[in-house]
């Protein structure tokens, strides 16, 4: 098991302290059904399931995902990824999907859990995520450089490479 701890204090030599993460366990209730023509740039999306779908070049620049299931989702190839640039995803579970690229940079990652996931590169520098889980996931390596992160944890994952720097 890996785990994330939050620290809190400052950078600067002053004491800092650890404590093990407490994410907050989602329960989506009822979801209406999402397809590829709902994502796009600036949408907001709430309480929608996204199964089996294919996002390969989708753009959800700073989309809202509010309250959310996505499973058994392809976010693209490396050549042709979803682009979640900037986007915001809350209260939402991530379930069995695939990412040869998965670009979510300076974007938000709020009370998600995220399991059975496979990622090749996690593009996801400069984010803020916040009481996230990820259970079972492979992660060949993990962009994260200059974000914030509180209360995450990794749990049974296998991430290759991982970039926390100014993280």
């Amino acid at each position: 098991m890996c785990v994330v701890e939050s620290v809190t204090g400052t950078r600067y030599g002053e004491d800092m302290t650890t404590k093990a993460p407490h994410p907050r366990k989602t329960s989506l209730g009822r979801l209406a059904t999402g397809c590829v023509g709902d994502i796009g740039p600036e949408e907001f999306l709430e309480d929608m399931e996204f199964t089996g779908l294919n996002l390969a070049e989708a753009d959800a620049t700073q989309a809202t995902f509010l309250d959310c299931r996505w499973s058994n989702v392809n976010y693209g190839d490396a050549e042709a990824p979803i682009d979640l640039t900037g986007a915001r995803i809350s209260g939402t579970e991530i379930t069995d999907c695939r990412a040869d690229t998965w670009n979510m940079s300076r974007g938000n990652l709020l009370h998600t859990e995220i399991s059975g996931t496979r990622i090749g590169a996690g593009v996801v520098y400069d984010s803020v995520w916040e009481k996230v889980r990820f259970t079972n996931c492979r992660i060949s390596y993990l962009n994260l450089r200059g974000s914030k992160l509180t209360d995450v944890e990794f749990r049974d994952c296998k991430i290759d490479e991982i970039d926390l720097g100014r993280a």
